[in-house]
This record gives C-alpha cells, sequence and structure tokens, in this order.
C-alpha cells in the first residue's frame, strides 16, 4: 500500500508534512477499499498546528505565528501480473491564525507505471506535477538542498524508461529520458531540464553490485537576457557500488560533471561528484543512517552554477510496538560559480511519534534552522527559523 510519507520525501513539502512524515516512519495504514484486479484505493488526512518564529525568513525583526495545516491524500495502487500504477494526490491547506501571512494552497500528484512483457525487459513511466511553496526544511531521506528559499515553485516532470536484464538477473541495462521544468514568480528563474541517462548494473555476489551511469542534460532558461549566458549542456559520468549486509547497507557512487556554456563556448572543466549512504541497524528496531554527497545544481539565475557538500546523519528508534523517535542533523554549503557567494546552511530536528490504535498517530516535533549568506567583504547575512508542531494523522 502506497503511504504518504513516500511522496513527502520525494517533493518539496511544508515543515508540518516533513515532520510528520519523520515521524510515521513506520506509517499507519490509510483505510482502503479493494477494487477490481487487486487494486487499492486509500483515503488518509493529517491535521497539524505548528509555531514559526520567522515565517519571512527575515534576518531582523521577525515575524512569528501559529497555523494550522490540512492535508488529504488520495492514493490509488493497481497491480496486475505483468503491469502495475502507482498514483498519489496531496494537498495541503494552510491557515495563519492570526493573519499575519495570506493562506496558502498546494497540490502535489505523483504517477508511476511498469509493464514487464517479458521477464528480462521492462517498461517504465513517471510524472510529478507540484505546485507548492518550498519550505527550508530537513530531509531525513536525502541529501539537503542549501539553495531551498521560502517561495513558490512549479514543477512538472516526466520520464520513461526500459530496463533490460540477463536471464540470470546479475546483469542490468536500463535506458530512460525526460524534462523537468521549475517556474518561479521570478520568470528569470524559470528553466527546463531535458535529460537522458544509461545505468547498467552487475551483481557480482548476492551481497556486493557494481554499476555505472552516464547522464546528459540540456538546460535552457526562459528569458534570453539569462538564456544567453546560462543555458548549457551538462554530462556527469559515475561509477559505484551497493553492500548489503545482515545489520550494514552502503551504497557510493564517484564521478564527475561537466557543463558546456553554448553561448559563450566555456566549459566548467571535470566537477568532482559523488555521495556516500551508509546505513547501520544494530536491531531491527533502531537504524542509523549517515548521507555525504557533492554535488553540481542549477543556482536559479544568480550563476554559472552551484557546487554543493552536505551531510546529513538520523537516528530512527521503535522504542515500543506504538512509539518512536527520530533525530536529524544536517549541513549544506553551496559555492556559486562565477560570483563570490557562499550559504551555509543547516537543520536539526527532532520529532516522536504515539500510535492509537490500528488508524490513527499522533506526532509531536521541533526544528532549529540556520542559513547564512556570505558576500565576499560583505557583513553576512545570517537568518534563523525554529518551529513546534503537533499532529494527528489517519484515515479519512
Amino acid at each position: 500500500m502506497l503511504k504518504l510519507t513516500e511522496y513527502c520525501y520525494l517533493t518539496i513539502a511544508h515543515p508540518s508534512c516533513l515532520f510528520l512524515c519523520a515521524a510515521l516512519a513506520g506509517n499507519v495504514d490509510a483505510a482502503s477499499i479493494s477494487i477490481a484486479n487487486g487494486g487499492t484505493v486509500s483515503v488518509e488526512a493529517m491535521a497539524s498546528a505548528i509555531y514559526d518564529d520567522n515565517i519571512y525568513l527575515r534576518d531582523v525583526d521577525p515575524v512569528s505565528a501559529w497555523l494550522t495545516v490540512f492535508s488529504p491524500d488520495l492514493s490509488v495502487a493497481l497491480e496486475g501480473e505483468k503491469s502495475s500504477l502507482n498514483s498519489s494526490v496531496i494537498a495541503r491547506i494552510g491557515h495563519y491564525l492570526g493573519g499575519e501571512r495570506e493562506d496558502y494552497r498546494d497540490y502535489i500528484g505523483s504517477m508511476d507505471g511498469r509493464w514487464q512483457p517479458l521477464s528480462f525487459i521492462r517498461f517504465t513511466v513517471s510524472g510529478r506535477y507540484i505546485d507548492a511553496n518550498q519550505r527550508v526544511r530537513p530531509d531525513f531521506d536525502g541529501p539537503l538542498n542549501p539553495l531551498m528559499e521560502d517561495r513558490r515553485v512549479i514543477s512538472p516532470a516526466g520520464d520513461i524508461g526500459v530496463v533490460i536484464s540477463s536471464l540470470s538477473q546479475r546483469s542490468q541495462l536500463a535506458y530512460s529520458l525526460g524534462k523537468s521544468s521549475q517556474n518561479f514568480f521570478e520568470a528569470e528563474r524559470d528553466y527546463e531540464d531535458s535529460f537522458r541517462s544509461l545505468t547498467a548494473s552487475y551483481l557480482l555476489t548476492p551481497d556486493f553490485t557494481v554499476m555505472a551511469e552516464a547522464r546528459k542534460s540540456d538546460i535552457e532558461y526562459d528569458l534570453a537576457s539569462v538564456s544567453n549566458v546560462l543555458n548549457s549542456e551538462e554530462s556527469r559520468y559515475t561509477v559505484g557500488f551497493m553492500l548489503k549486509m545482515p545489520k550494514t547497507s552502503m551504497t557510493a557512487r564517484y564521478g564527475t560533471t561537466e557543463k558546456k556554456f553554448i553561448s559563450r563556448d566555456q566549459n566548467s572543466g571535470d566537477v568532482p561528484t559523488w555521495n556516500l549512504d551508509l546505513n547501520w541497524s544494530p536491531r531491527s528496531y533502531s537504524s542509523l543512517n549517515l548521507k555525504l554527497s557533492s554535488a553540481v545544481q542549477e543556482s536559479l539565475g544568480t550563476a554559472e552554477f552551484v557546487k554543493s557538500n552536505s551531510g546529513t546523519v538520523s537516528w530512527r528508534h521503535q522504542w515500543t510496538r506504538n512509539f518512536q523517535s527520530n533525530m536529524s542533523v544536517s549541513r549544506a554549503v553551496g559555492k556559486f560559480s562565477g560570483i563570490d557567494r557562499e550559504r551555509d546552511l543547516s537543520i536539526g530536528a527532532a520529532s516522536i511519534d504515539y500510535r492509537v490504535g490500528n488508524s490513527f498517530s499522533v506526532g509531536f516535533g521541533f526544528s532549529m534552522t540556520k542559513s547564512a549568506d556570505s558576500f565576499g567583504d560583505i557583513e553576512d547575512l545570517s537568518v534563523e527559523r525554529n518551529l513546534l508542531f503537533l499532529s494527528l494523522n489517519g484515515p479519512l
């Protein structure tokens, strides 16, 4: 069955959504209805009360407020012998109790499908649509983005792919192509990313897999004043491995990324990129995770690109059948290429969840965020934000 947490981790989430998802890592299944051909339809909702001590992310004279967030989620899962289709639609309705800020409505949709006509070949398709106000927030399931800002973004994306496996299932070759776009209030930030990738993997032993990937992207900004400078062709090549042991799993990749700026006949050179994901579970009810990464990402119209280095340490523990805790510490540093600017973002978060019966859970948590921008000799711009939340999750 689909769970709301899976989509919160994959999308740009409001802090309340994120913390609730973190609290529900052992999520209570939503009430579901069985339909024809082995399919299910489930509807669940969460309601949160949040205290935000800096709703505008100001460095001086911060404004605090209480807000409530209501988030219904409709999920449909269809499973056949050779095909499957999973889809989800989430709405988030936020209301500031004192009217300090305009209420908002966010919408997130996703779809994933597969068709496997033969045992060694599989076709895939996926799509995402996000119309949401971003929030600087922790991410228990991925690297921290140092460019996250408090602004609305509309981001549709889609891709199709084919996966070919050997008859022994030891080797696999996957090809995919797709397109995504980022649309902001400021048109000069809008861009499209048309990409294609080829991934190969080979199972050396039941516990050890090696892999390699090549990815090409054509990145185009909408406005001519920006596109003449920032339109680029990006190439990324990585090799890596995945190791699975009884209590430990590790995935590591290393490679290079190169950006060629089309109008200027200039390139960035080879920029090292890598990531490491290490998970240790000394007991079945407790896990410690370490994520480190160094990557190249778009600067959203302000520089040639951003070299982002990030790290996250998180711990999840199931104290009893009904009680769970989560803690996370993250830091990301983004260095802007072509201008003298650097951003340092750090977040600490913790949450607890208590399951009531078989359908409902109650969560409580907090986060502390600090973001500092430096511009060469100019005095650093520093912003802090603290959040508290209380939430209730259950089926509709």
